[in-house]
This record gives C-alpha cells, structure tokens and sequence, in this order.
C-alpha cells in the first residue's frame, strides 16, 4: 500500500468588487458614519423643568418691593424739597411782614389768635397748653393802611421777629376769615399801592413844576 502524498489545501475563492467581503466592509462604513454624527447633530431633548412655584413667587414679591422702596424714597426726597421750599417762602414772609409793620407803628398789633373750630388758623389742630382758649402760640398781626384794617397770621416761630409791635392782650377774630375776605383785603392791597404809586409820580410832577417856576 502506497502511500499518497497530502494534497495542498483549498484556495480561498476569490470574490470579485461585487460581494466581496471588502466591499461589504466599505458599503457598511459610510452607513454607520451617518448614524454617528447623526446622533452628534440631534437636538437634545429639553432639560425638565424644576422651577419652583413658590420661590419664583418669592422673587416676584422681592422685585415689587424694591420697586416700591424705590419710588418711597424718590417721592419722599420731592416731599422734603417742597417743604423746604414752602419754609423758606414762609420765613421771607415773616420778614417783610415785620418791615410792614415797622412802616405803621402807630397802628401795627400784634395779638393772640383765637380758637372758634377747635383748629389753628392753618388748619391743624389746636395744641391750647396755656388752657387759655388761644392757638397753641399762634398770633395775627393787625395794621391800618389805605383806612382799611389788615391782618395776617403767624405762626409761633414767627412771633420774635414782631418784638417792635404793640402786644394786645385780648384775641383778635380777624384771624379767622373766609377766602371771600381774603380775596377783599388783596383787592384793597392792590388799590393801595396804585394809589401810593399815583401819589408818588404826582410828588414828583410837582416838585418839578415848581422847579421850573
């Protein structure tokens, strides 16, 4: 019995560019490059939300109330501008009244100011701690001028600045007038000082017509 020589082994079939395992593996590529940066490209889903309910009212609450500190503190710094406007109106009030009443001594007073309503002549409440029936230190200052008595209220603060004028110790009811006779006395303030502006032009016309004589 002889024996035969193995008999070499089988070549490996060759595939042509169709079908073959190269090509297969090429096909494949470009298909899971597409799933991959497909993936990349996806927009994520969105994030859940986890705001919540009472904190974001919490923030709300807190923005109005700085809000309205904010606009406190503007209104109250206009508020403190217009009162020192208004005492500084008041305060060169009080010194050209005390000159007023310089130009008129013979007729200038000054009295208490009364306390019909139970209030002050401008319209705040009565503080009576003399128990005395009079306005908690407010006085009226009265004069003659044009045969016309005026009159104008001070206020306790005012009240040094009138050591020049006559004291009367009984109230004076003037103090307490309507807007009508406010109104009155203003008209009369206004006729007056045409009258004096006429009377000093006429002084002055004759001065220089008997210049000229």
């Amino acid at each position: 019995m002889s024996l035969s020589s193995p008999s070499p082994p089988p070549r490996p079939k060759r595939f042509g560019r169709r079908g073959s395992h190269a090509s297969a593996g090429r096909s494949r590529r470009p298909r899971l490059s597409r799933r991959f940066f497909g993936g990349l490209l996806r927009t994520p889903p969105a994030a859940p939300d986890t705001t919540d309910p009472s904190a974001d009212r919490l923030q709300r609450l807190w923005n109005d109330l700085s809000t309205s500190r904010a606009q406190t503190a503007r209104w109250k710094r206009h508020a403190d501008a217009y009162a020192r406007e208004r005492d500084s109106v008041a305060r060169e009030r009080a010194y050209l009244l005390s000159w007023l009443a310089a130009l008129h001594p013979s007729s200038a007073v000054v009295s208490r100011s009364p306390t019909p309503d139970g209030t002050t002549s401008d319209g705040n409440a009565l503080d009576d701690t003399a128990g005395n029936g009079t306005a908690g230190g407010w006085h009226v200052l009265t004069l003659v001028a044009g045969g016309r008595p005026l009159s104008w209220s001070l206020a306790p603060r005012e009240v040094p600045l009138f050591q020049h004028v006559r004291q009367a110790g009984d109230t004076d009811t003037r103090a307490w007038r309507d807007a009508r006779e406010m109104e009155a006395q203003y008209a009369h303030i206004h006729r007056h000082t045409r009258v004096l502006a006429l009377e000093d032009d006429l002084t002055r016309v004759v001065e220089e017509l008997r210049g000229n004589d």
